[in-house]
C-alpha cells in the first residue's frame, strides 16, 4: 500500500500501489468540493491549440476542411413527414406473427438437408482432447454404459446432496491415452473404476 495527499483537504490517504499518481482525492466529499469549486465542470487535463488542431484532423481524417458542401446538401433524405398519415395500411395488417404449419414444414424440410461435419471432419476436431471432452463425446455417441463390465451390475440414476442426478456406470479409460476411440474405453462402477485405475497405475 501507498499513500498520497489529498488535493483539496491535503490529509494523507492510503491507496494501492496501481494508482500512485493517479488519486487524487480521499473522499467523494472531497471529489465534489472539486466540482463545487470549479462550476461543477471537469475540467480535465488542459490540451495547447497545436493538440486540439492535431485532434481535429485525426477525427476526420483532414478531409471535411471548412467550406465542405455535404453531399446530403438540399436533398429531402429519410422518411416523409406525411408517409404514415391517415388511410395509410402498415405492411403487417392482417399477419398473425406466428408461422403457418405450411411454412413450418418448408423450414423443418429445409433443416432436415443440411449436413454438417461429423467426427474427424469437424473443424474442432481434436486428436488429442480434454479429459471432459473425451467423456463428453463418449456418452453423446454411445451413451452411457448399461453395465459394469466387471462386477456386473446394472447402471441407475442416484440424486446427490444438491439434488442433482448422476449415473452409477462411468466410462473408464483401459490403455491411459485419452484419445476419441471407442475401444479404447468401457464401463464400469465407481468402485471398480477405482481399483482399476490403482492397479492400471502400478502396472506403469
Amino acid at each position: 500500500m501507498a499513500y498520497e495527499k489529498c488535493a483539496i483537504c491535503g490529509g494523507l490517504f492510503k491507496i494501492p500501489k496501481w494508482r500512485v499518481g493517479k488519486a487524487k482525492y480521499c473522499s467523494i466529499k472531497c471529489q465534489h468540493q472539486m466540482l463545487k469549486n470549479t462550476g461543477g465542470v471537469w475540467k480535465g487535463k488542459k490540451r495547447s491549440k497545436k493538440t486540439i488542431k492535431r485532434m481535429k484532423l485525426a477525427k476526420n481524417n483532414g478531409q471535411f476542411k471548412k467550406g465542405h458542401i455535404p453531399w446530403s446538401a438540399g436533398k429531402k433524405i429519410g422518411v416523409p413527414v406525411n408517409a404514415f398519415g391517415k388511410g395509410h395500411i402498415p405492411w403487417n395488417k392482417g399477419k398473425t406473427g406466428v408461422f403457418s404449419e405450411e411454412t413450418l414444414q418448408k423450414i423443418r424440410d429445409a433443416r432436415a438437408r443440411q449436413t454438417f461435419p461429423h467426427g474427424k471432419d469437424h473443424w474442432h476436431w481434436k486428436d488429442v482432447p480434454a479429459y471432459s471432452a473425451v467423456h463428453k463425446w463418449l456418452v453423446k455417441e454411445y451413451g452411457n454404459p448399461q453395465f459394469c463390465e466387471f462386477c456386473g451390475i446394472e447402471g441407475e440414476y442416484k440424486e446427490r446432496k444438491d439434488g442433482s442426478k448422476f449415473w452409477t456406470i462411468e466410462w473408464s479409460n483401459k490403455t491411459g491415452q485419452y484419445i476419441k476411440d471407442r475401444k479404447h474405453y468401457f464401463g464400469l462402477c465407481a468402485k471398480c473404476h477405482i481399483n482399476y485405475d490403482k492397479g492400471h497405475t502400478k502396472q506403469k
